[in-house]
């Protein structure tokens, strides 16, 4: 008799599927196409990593071209495979750094990145923008901005980095002169102003002399008109103002200041004029106000000598009348 037997031809599933071409780091993301069911999938990604989902992510070690394998399965044995040529892009690492920052002063950015880049992106943090390799930028206002460079390649892979400075301000110079009847001695008084730290100030007394001392006093070995000049230095650079101040010397009579000498003393005190001014009064004043000494005299040469032996040891102000002025000073007894 005859034997028959149904044969049942199954079709072939067909492999294909898709990748994205991605920058070195970054996941490939596969996709599978294939059509055919119940399939099992096995896919070898060129670079002797392989996989068994559907649709797989895989990140390449380095940037080049890699052959990817997918192989599709059925429960009954029918498979079939397909080939892609996978491309790992290049890739740019940003970096960068700039000269010191000091407001109204330019500041020059340099592009250090790596990886070649061919396009530079930059943002200043106060609204300006650029988009050369190395460029320049003006602050008008001191104070932090953030600085941020993104940097692409001619593959398209690109990177982002962002650095704080500080923008300095630039030191503004200023001072005042207190005289202190020391025959035109004078105390100066720093007003320099300035938030990064100051690393010298240079003072030309306008006699000869000078002083690196924050506030130096100074004494003229003669009156006259002097220009005062106060350079000051910062990391940012240098900058200076200058005064005259005139009469030096000379009090509001046009006279020579009267110089108590020795202070602090024993028990003499010296009373220097620098011209004859007729007759004059002095008296002596204690701490509390109290008058403790006055001397008269009738006719005055050019210096008063005063006995203070009797005085106890303090402070005491020493009050000067002449027919051409009035002036004080505090002397300590010892």
């Amino acid at each position: 008799s005859d034997f028959y037997d149904t044969v049942i031809v199954l079709p072939n599933p067909v492999s294909t599927f898709m990748a994205d071409t991605i920058c070195l780091n970054n996941p490939t993301l596969f996709t599978d196409l294939s059509s055919g069911s119940n399939l099992s999938w096995d896919w070898s990604f060129g670079d002797g990593n392989t996989s068994t989902v559907q649709n797989p992510t895989h990140v390449y070690g380095v940037d080049s071209s890699f052959r990817a394998i997918l192989n599709v399965k059925t429960p009954f044995g029918c498979s079939d495979s397909s080939s892609k040529t996978i491309l790992v892009l290049p890739i740019v690492s940003a970096q960068f750094h700039s000269s010191l920052a000091c407001v109204g002063r330019v500041i020059n950015f340099t592009d250090s990145s790596s990886g070649t880049p061919s396009a530079w992106n930059w943002s200043f943090g106060d609204g300006n923008i650029a988009a050369i390799q190395n460029p320049t930028h003006i602050y008008t206002a001191t104070g932090n901005y953030t600085i941020t460079l993104i940097v692409s390649n001619v593959s398209g892979c690109s990177d982002t980095i962002s650095h704080v400075i500080f923008v300095n301000s630039i030191p503004v110079p200023n001072f005042t002169a207190d005289t202190i009847c020391i025959g035109g001695g004078m105390m100066f008084n720093n007003l320099t102003t300035n938030i990064q730290p100051i690393t010298s100030y240079f003072w030309d007394f306008g006699d000869g002399n000078t002083s690196s001392q924050q506030s130096p006093s100074h004494t003229y070995a003669s009156t006259g008109n002097y220009t005062v000049q106060l350079t000051v230095t910062t990391d940012c650079g240098i900058e200076s103002t200058s005064t005259t101040f005139n009469n030096i010397g000379l009090d509001e009579n046009g006279l020579e200041n009267a110089v108590f000498y020795p202070n602090p003393t024993e028990d003499v005190l010296n009373i220097a004029l620098g011209q004859n001014e007729g007759s004059a009064v002095v008296e002596i004043y204690d701490v509390l106000g109290a008058l403790v000494s006055v001397s008269e005299y009738a006719n005055v040469s050019s210096e008063i000598r005063l006995d203070l032996s009797s005085l106890a040891s303090g402070v005491y102000r020493v009050s000067l009348r002449t027919n051409h002025r009035s002036t004080s000073q505090s002397i300590s007894k010892i």
